[in-house]
């Protein structure tokens, strides 16, 4: 919700939004920074932007008993967050640097890690949100150890080829064809054209697209 709130922000400042809200590694990192905080006051900033991610803004928001502590609790139980989601981003909106900080241009992938606090005893709720950014510049961190474009290229299929999904049956791309029958050039565009597998004891029959696998 606030990764949202932040894009609709940054699109109302004529700011690309955010692409990629990022649930690997750096939001491991992340969750280890709130859960790290989320037991002291005021919190500290990290000492790894730059390893793991480019940018960190933190926000904390404590309250305690109120005529209605009540409806915050029915608030929080009921899933209804917005408040807390406007207060975070307002409040990092009206900090020059953390406006400069999710305002940045080149960050494209971000992340954001939520936790809150309730004590009965004491009537009291801890709101604490955490954000991270990694920027799109080459060599954004100082090992250059995580990319997440390049983790991201590493599970893109490197090849294709042409091949019978039942048998593993690989042919010729002559063979292939010739393996249609002639009706199937009399329909034009009209539609794909099923395929026969041409292996003995074979009957798997599919359009081109069928016999597609990546590898």
């Amino acid at each position: 919700m606030i990764w949202e709130e932040i894009n609709t922000y940054r699109v109302q400042n004529e700011i690309n939004p955010f692409v990629v809200f990022e649930d690997s590694l750096m939001r491991a990192y992340t969750k280890r920074v709130a859960e790290k905080n989320i037991n002291i006051f005021p919190t500290k900033h990290s000492d790894s932007i730059g390893y793991w991610c480019n940018t960190e803004c933190l926000y904390t928001n404590r309250t305690e008993g109120g005529l209605n502590w009540e409806e915050r609790i029915n608030r929080i139980i009921s899933n209804d967050f917005d408040s807390y989601v406007k207060l975070a981003v307002q409040n990092w909106i009206n900090s020059p640097s953390n406006n400069h900080q999710i305002s940045r241009k080149d960050i494209e992938v971000a992340t954001i890690y939520n936790l809150i606090i309730i004590d009965h005893s004491k009537k009291s709720i801890r709101f604490d949100a955490t954000f991270h950014g990694l920027s799109n510049e080459p060599n954004s961190t100082f090992d250059n150890n995580y990319n997440y474009y390049l983790k991201k290229m590493k599970e893109i299929p490197k090849s294709l080829t042409i091949e019978c999904p039942d048998c593993g049956y690989i042919p010729k791309n002559f063979i292939l064809f010739f393996s249609l029958p002639m009706s199937n050039y009399n329909m034009g565009h009209k539609k794909l054209m099923y395929i026969k597998c041409r292996k003995y004891m074979c009957t798997f029959e599919g359009n081109i697209i069928d016999w597609i696998q990546l590898q």
